[in-house]
């Protein structure tokens, strides 16, 4: 799609365009203001343009110890720019023409930017580097200082903004290598700059300034470059585009619960996958289309690597530490399972994963080694789903009779809103039932087929669900596999309680709701404490083994 990728005249061009003589100090990303008015006919109603500066203010200081930060973006963080150029003295000069960057932000600041610039930039100076073409320039910077490296106004992306996701890509691959820590970026000191290049030619180059000295060259990354995306043939990438568009039209039942204009989405999008060049590409693009129905099941990988989407990050409300903390030394078999109690005999097991059938054998044994327990409490807080097969088999433990737990309906007609009968998922009983008390953890990081797991125990009897709501996203996805590797996924029921209640969108309720600040979660877990309150209410002399 970007024309300057393909032409060697143009490398050539940026080479020339380069000024080898020595310059002042100069770090300038500039912005043409007259893109903005640029055929405009009511020029003077426009608001006032803002420079990258003006938005995104920013108070942060480095702190010791460094303190990870956590960081969004989206299409409102992606900035049409007219250039950029980076110079210090006859040692380096990077500079590139007109692309987008993309900013990512924590609430107090920014973090990080990604260029990515139309045509190839040119890499000058007496550094490793010099004489190759750039592609994509991760850039860190102090938090305050975004406007050393911003000279202009930040123009709206437009119809690119959806490119947010190939920077996305980039970050994630790039921050743990520049000021961060546990993977995560952290406040770099003032007069700090780093400049990690993708090149046309083959090796990643890692500039960085630290503290406002000299540039130095990092030559440990010069192997570490991230893959260059397959091409794709522009015909296949929009046969590929019309498969998954048509998928949704025939086979989503949830259109009825997004304001989502599909038609619209397909005006807008097919042109630009029928310019798409590369599969990251194409699979950007196909990440776009379906990003507004905000389905945490309609998900699109390239070559098994998932494309970024807009989806906010899930959110626990646990402090697994503290809970370790009120209980004997935990027994974990393996990841995904672990199971313990407490001094006065309430068990606890925590089923984090859905994953393989081992997991209910182990489950059996916490179950066999908890059985003179007075209470239970499961804790589904880290489990954000699988196999639902496997939450049957765990759940059949808190049963005595075939129990209806779920309902859902498929697509039945061409029009969105045709949907066929209801039908039921039911939950059948299993060996021995556990018959005392259980407390069911949940919280904003459950879904999917964990979900359906809440249901079940939802329906058991002497079981109460306490934490809150969870997710809302159970789709029953089918896998389309489409070309170039790109593999696209399609949510096909509306998803409902025993009582035909979707929860799509809006999760499951608890019995119990404890919903603290997140800063209560800091040293302590209120949700455990509260779900130990709730069993230890039965008067000792009336509690009763589980198993019976």
């Amino acid at each position: 799609m970007r024309k300057g990728w393909r032409g060697a005249a143009a490398l050539a061009n940026i080479a020339r365009a380069m000024n080898p003589a020595p310059r002042r100090l100069t770090v300038a990303l500039t912005l043409a203001c007259s893109l903005l008015n640029a055929g405009s006919s009511n020029a003077q109603s426009e608001p006032p343009s803002q420079g990258l500066a003006e938005l995104y203010p920013s108070d942060l200081e480095p702190t010791q110890p460094p303190v990870p930060m956590g960081w969004s973006t989206g299409p409102q963080h992606v900035h049409r720019v007219a250039g950029f150029r980076f110079e210090r003295g006859e040692r380096l000069v990077v500079e590139t023409g007109p692309g987008l960057v993309t900013v990512g932000v924590h609430p107090d600041g920014p973090l990080w930017a990604v260029l990515e610039p139309d045509e190839p930039g040119a890499i000058a100076g007496e550094l490793p580097g010099a004489g190759e073409h750039v592609r994509s320039i991760f850039m860190r910077f102090h938090p305050a200082e975004l406007g050393a490296l911003v000279a202009g106004e930040a123009l709206p992306a437009g119809d690119d903004d959806w490119r947010f996701r190939s920077a996305v890509r980039l970050a994630m691959a790039k921050q743990a290598n520049s000021w961060a820590m546990q993977g995560m970026p952290v406040v770099p000191a003032r007069g700090t700059v780093v400049l990690d290049c993708e090149t046309l030619e083959g090796p990643r180059r890692f500039y960085m300034v630290q503290g406002g000295g000299d540039v130095e060259y990092l030559p440990a990354f010069d192997t570490m470059a991230l893959p260059v995306a397959a091409p794709v043939d522009p015909a296949d990438a929009a046969a590929a585009f019309d498969e998954l568009w048509v998928a949704f039209d025939r086979e989503y039942a949830m259109f009825g619960l997004r304001d989502v204009d599909w038609s619209a989405q397909r005006e807008r999008f097919r042109p630009i996958a029928a310019q798409c060049e590369t599969v990251w590409e194409l699979g950007c693009v196909l990440s776009a289309l379906v990003a507004p129905l905000e389905d945490r099941h309609a998900w699109v990988k390239v070559g098994g690597e998932l494309v970024p989407h807009e989806l906010p990050a899930l959110r626990y409300n646990a402090n697994f530490k503290a809970v370790m903390a009120a209980l004997e030394p935990m027994t974990q078999p393996r990841r995904g399972i672990n199971w313990s109690r407490t001094a006065d005999d309430f068990g606890y097991v925590s089923v984090s994963a859905l994953d393989t059938a081992d997991l209910v054998e182990h489950f059996d044994r916490a179950l066999e080694e908890l059985g003179d327990t007075h209470g239970l409490v499961l804790d589904l807080r880290f489990n954000s789903g699988g196999d639902e097969t496997l939450a049957q088999a765990m759940a059949g433990r808190f049963v005595t009779e075939p129990t209806t737990y779920a309902t859902q309906r498929y697509r039945d007609g061409e029009a969105h809103d045709d949907l066929g009968p209801w039908s039921e998922r039911v939950l059948e009983p299993r060996e021995w039932c556990y018959q005392s008390p259980v407390v069911v953890l949940i919280g904003p990081a459950v879904m999917s087929s964990a979900e359906g797991f809440t249901l079940m125990l939802g329906e058991c009897p002497g079981a109460t669900l306490v934490g809150e709501p969870t997710v809302g996203s159970s789709g029953n996805p089918r896998t389309l596999e489409l070309v170039g590797g790109i593999t696209a996924t399609v949510p096909r029921w509306l998803a409902a309680d025993a009582r035909k209640q979707p929860f799509e969108g809006r999760g499951i309720a608890p019995d119990v709701l404890v919903a603290p600040e997140p800063s209560a979660f800091t040293a302590a877990d209120p949700v455990f404490e509260r779900a130990l309150e709730l069993l230890r209410a039965e008067p000792a002399d009336a509690r009763r083994p589980g198993r019976r």
